[in-house]
């Protein structure tokens, strides 16, 4: 088992909507796809900064879930769009 860790910048001023579509949009298709996160966090003393961590079993499950989630057609044509500020 192991985790990822990620680490996103956003916008000045647009850390409220990135976290509403992240809690609206991005992790609950993620987990309807059989992702397991672990957590989301924003920075403490940066406004600027967005944290995540999501588990796997295995390097196999990783590349598999990487392709259930990214190459999907709600990947490819909604969810991320609606999150761009």
């Amino acid at each position: 088992m192991f985790y990822e860790l990620r680490q996103y910048r956003m916008r000045p001023g647009q850390r409220d909507n990135w976290v509403k579509c992240m809690e609206d949009e991005i992790i609950p298709f993620q987990v309807s796809k059989g992702m397991v996160i672990m957590g989301s966090f924003v920075g403490e003393e940066d406004d600027g900064l967005y944290v995540w961590i999501r588990r796997f079993s295995s390097e196999e499950e990783r590349k598999q879930l990487y392709r259930d989630v990214y190459e999907s057609d709600y990947w490819k044509t909604k969810s991320p769009r609606k999150c761009r500020t």
